[in-house]
Order: C-alpha cells, then structure tokens, then sequence
C-alpha cells in the first residue's frame, strides 16, 4: 500500500543524499514535504540565535526553491509540532511520517512522542540516519553498549565497521512526479517566513549564506584545490586570519544543507588520486571522524552538555561571579553560525580538560597567542576598530599603553574600550590548583575518558607514521607515539636510535602544533634509515631492574595520536613493549 506521507525536516535541508526523503517518495502516492517552525523548540533546546535564524531562513527558501524545480514545494507550518502533527495529519489523511534521525535528546524526545502520536491517529514513523556518517548505535553495539571515550578506541570500532555508506542517489523530478504534490494554495499559506515577520534584526546578517546550493558552490571551490585538501592539517589553520583557512562549511553540515558523507568520499576520491596525502586525525577526513566521536559519545551520555550529572566530566567548583557571568550573556553558543549540541560541548570540554584531554597545564595565553598567529593585529582591528590605532605592540594588551598613547590613539581604556575582566595569570595558576586538587580527588572515582588500558602485562605499543614530502616534521625523521603507560621497554639494539624524549617546552610549543590535541607532550624520534630494529624476541618480565637485551625507559603516561586502525604501506608496527604498573 502506497502512504500519504508528511516528510518532516529537522536538520537534513537538503535534496542529495537524503535517504528517508528518497525512501518517502518511493512509498507514498502523495508526499507532504514540511518543516514545523516551532519557534519554542528552536530558542530553548537549540539556543539560536539571530545570525542562525538567517541561516535557517535562507536554508528553507533554498530547499523551497529546489523542490519546486522537481515539481513540489516546501510548507514552513508555524506552531508546537506535536499540535501541528496532530492537526495536519487528519486533515490530509496522512498515513505514514518520514523524518531524519537525530541523536541529540531533544530530537530523541521529539521522535518518541511523534511514535506515541502516531500510534493514536495510527500512522507509521519511518526515521533513517543521514546526518553522520555512521548509525552511532551500531558504534555503541559494537563496543558493548557504551560509547568509546578515545579516539583511538572509536577507529578502532569504525575498522570494525567499515567505510560509511555511500551517499544514496540525487532526487530527480519523476521522483516526485510519482507522487502527488501538496496542493497550490497550501504553498502560499505555508510560505518561508521573512526575518521581518519573526522580529528578526537585519543588522545579524552574515556573509555565509545559508542553503544546500550555497553550500555544494562551497564545496566545489575547495575541492577544485586538490593540493590544498590533501595537504591540509587543522592545526595549522589560524583562527583570527582575515580569510577562512578552514573549508567554512561547518554551518552547512551542522544545519544538514551538506551530506557528511558525500564530502567523505568526494575527499576520498581526491585521495586515491594523489600520490601522498595528509591522514586523520588532522587531514579534511580526520576532521569529520573527530564530529563521528563527538556524535556517539553524545548520543549516549547523559547531560553531555552540562557538567552536572554528566559521568565523563570532572566535577569541578568553578569559580561563580554573577556580575562577570552576566557580561557574557548574549555571547557563546547563540552566536555561533556553525552551533553543534555534540561537537560544541565535547570541544568545551576537552578544552577545559574536563573530558577526552587531560593536560591541563597546557594554558592558552590569548595574549601570546594572538601574537604568534597574527602579530600585526589585523584581525582586531577590523572587528575591534575602536582598537585599530594601537601600535602593534599593544594591539593584543592596550591596557598596558601608556595614557598619552591611548590618547594618540583615540582610545581611552576603561571609557572606549573595558580594562580586563581578570588578572590571566592570576586567574590561570588559580585554575591550575584547582585543577590539580579536583583531578586527585575524582581520580578513582570519576569515570574519565582516559585512554585504555590493556589486560595483558605485556603488549605491542609503538606505531612509526613515515610523514609525507612536504609536510611539516617530514625528513629524516619519524614521529613514533607509545600508548599506554610506562615503564617502556626498548631492545637494546634500538638503544641507538633513541634521541631524546622531550617535552613540549624543551622543543617548542609551536613545533608540536600540527599534532595538537591528538598528541601527548611526549614524543620520541627515530632517524627514518633505522626504522626497523633487529630485535624480535620477548620483553622480560616486569621489573624495575634493567634486563639483558632491552633497555627501560622511564616516563609520563603517553597516548598514541595514530590510530592503529589506520594501517597501510606508511605506518609501521615495531616491537616494542610497555610494562603496566
């Protein structure tokens, strides 16, 4: 039997590679293509705000505009959507709901009171995954039941898994030819609403238009610089330059205007072609595997974006000032184009060391760092021009210019422009006990994302990654990352080999930067030409003693950066061995 169908949009407002649109069409006789405008929902689960609600806006006349090329047209239905459901199912007689699968616990919400809803007025649910690259419960299956809390636990499940499924074929126009379309006036009564008419401000635009054909010309511009994709680190782009470094497609994936997937395997493509490219987790496809981790670590842990109530995070006595909190209001999550429940929250927190990262000395100084990547300032002083006569040397810090200079520059601080809200150093070594004091407390009570440990005593732990011409850390040398924790057992025969091992002061934080934060503050480096050791026989048993043959490496708890997952003719594994303590 062919289905009346409501096909609702939530975050997939696109036409290629849509899965449950394409599986709606192929099973109704007439398709109701709609989006509840529920503006309730979309402030106080989504926190949008005014820059999102363009996007969205402009991503709803896209998709209005591409599904009248096919024949059929977009209905935006303003009110609470289980009272619009409710509503417009038994005006149409609507037998069957397709909408796309979401992971965040609002949309889960959403989705189970649609299923009790229709198990009322009785209409089928149908919900397919399209806006990840996996279903994450089959990530949670596979790693019995709960989610993988590393990276490197989480390739190795995808290993397990596969590649994703490729994107399904473009919608055409006897796709919809096939189905009855919403009838005329229903279009101009359900019209894509004008910021104007939801008393949005004209002054929040912004220069990333929203929609799926605004972000598939995107998407073509960057892949068309094939050198750029299969060089590109993320850590070596740079927040504050003038012109993205990045793609600038996070707000297309996060509003699902762009498959996930099919920017997967166009990059894919790119990379089979090419004779070296860069690998996760810092290429283009490493970047969309850390979104992967972020998504399934969210989709089954309470309160993932609070502290409270949250098992993987530290419970930490923040420091609480009403006053200085309140300045910050209409900043954060609501400002952001590209907001994202999972990734947001997971950045948060591994940003603070409250989850997945754990080096909580590591102090981002907004001072020196603003200095190293942009020292002219230029940044500030096109979206800070109350500062853009500053000399340089006091662009970053114009607090510390004297008052004839703040003068000269037409700024006077603490009238133009607000001293400081806190003392960086003062406020960092503050957190850095606290830190510290929290971390010993909740070591052996919190569940915190560590890296795992293994049951065997011991077990293979070194993985050799030979870095491609051209990229930095390439040469003579090769990065070689332990898991695990030490003492690290090394044959004598690679005694030689060893360098050095070095902590980030000691090389320099800037030369460690391209394998930030995947990579602990420990490395040890090889000459390329000994790669491989000669030993190959067994570690000796544990002992804090030196035995023959092998060498004992004293050290700090070390996390492999490269996946042993990703294994291929450039990454090596050697015979080396840790001992648990």
């Amino acid at each position: 039997m062919l289905h009346r169908t409501i096909h609702l949009f939530r975050k997939e407002l696109r036409l290629h590679d849509n899965p449950v649109l394409l599986a709606a069409l192929e099973s109704s006789e007439a398709l109701y293509p709609v989006y509840i405008l529920d503006r309730a929902f979309l402030t106080s689960s989504m926190h949008i705000g005014a820059l999102r609600w363009h996007f969205l806006l402009q991503s709803l006349e896209d998709l209005h505009k591409n599904l009248g090329q096919l024949g059929s047209c977009l209905l935006v239905i303003q009110g609470e959507y289980e009272t619009v459901l409710r509503d417009h199912v038994q005006q149409w007689n609507i037998t069957q709901v397709t909408l796309d699968a979401e992971m965040e616990p609002f949309y889960k919400d959403m989705e189970a009171n649609i299923r009790r809803l229709g198990a009322e007025l009785g209409f089928e649910v149908l919900s397919l995954v399209g806006h990840s690259l996996y279903n994450t419960q089959r990530i949670l299956d596979l790693n019995g039941g709960s989610p993988p809390l590393t990276y490197k636990r989480f390739l190795h499940i995808l290993s397990l898994l596969g590649d994703p499924e490729v994107p399904v074929r473009n919608l055409t126009a006897e796709d919809f030819q096939r189905c009855r379309a919403p009838e005329p006036g229903l279009a101009e009564c359900y019209r894509v609403p004008l910021p104007v008419d939801l008393k949005i401000s004209s002054e929040s635009l912004s220069p990333w238009r929203g929609g799926e054909t605004e972000g598939l010309q995107r998407l073509e511009q960057h892949l068309t610089d094939q050198g750029w994709v299969t060089s590109f680190t993320k850590p070596r782009t740079i927040p504050n330059s003038l012109l993205p470094s990045t793609t600038g497609l996070s707000p297309y994936f996060s509003m699902g205007c762009l498959s996930v997937r099919t920017f997967f395997y166009r990059l894919s493509n790119i990379y089979a072609q090419a004779k070296h490219h860069s690998l996760p987790p810092l290429s283009l496809q490493g970047q969309l595997l850390w979104r992967e981790f972020f998504y399934t670590v969210a989709s089954a842990t309470p309160n993932f974006t609070q502290m409270a109530g949250n098992p993987i995070c530290l419970q930490i006595s923040w420091y609480k000032d009403a006053e200085r909190l309140h300045k910050w209001k209409t900043v954060f999550e609501e400002l952001l184009l590209d907001a994202d429940y999972s990734i947001n929250a997971g950045n948060w927190m591994w940003l603070s060391a409250s989850a997945f990262f754990h080096q909580y000395t590591r102090i981002f100084c907004p001072v020196r760092f603003g200095k190293r990547t942009d020292p002219q300032g230029n940044y500030i002083r096109k979206y800070l021009p109350i500062l853009k006569n500053f000399p340089s040397k006091y662009i970053y810090e114009p607090w510390t210019a004297s008052e004839e200079e703040q003068k000269q520059a037409g700024c006077i601080i603490g009238q133009d422009y607000p001293f400081p809200m806190v003392n960086h150093k003062e406020a960092s070594d503050h957190n850095l006990q606290l830190m510290k004091q929290v971390r010993e407390e909740q070591h052996r009570t919190a569940q915190l994302t560590r890296g795992e440990r293994c049951c065997s005593t011991h077990v293979p732990c070194a993985v050799a990654h030979r870095l491609s011409p051209g990229t930095q850390g390439s040469g003579a040398w090769l990065w070689v990352l332990f898991q695990g924790a030490f003492p690290l057992w090394i044959p004598t025969s690679c005694t030689a080999l060893v360098v050095t091992v070095k902590t980030l002061s000691q090389v320099g934080e800037q030369e460690f930067e391209p394998f930030l934060p995947s990579l602990s503050p420990w490395s040890i480096l090889l000459p390329v030409a000994e790669i491989l050791p000669k030993a190959r026989s067994s570690p000796p048993a544990p002992t804090p003693q030196p035995q023959a043959g092998w060498v004992c490496l004293q050290g700090a708890e070390i996390c492999a950066a490269l996946p042993m997952p990703l294994v291929s003719q450039n990454i090596l594994v050697c015979p080396w061995y840790h001992a648990l303590p």
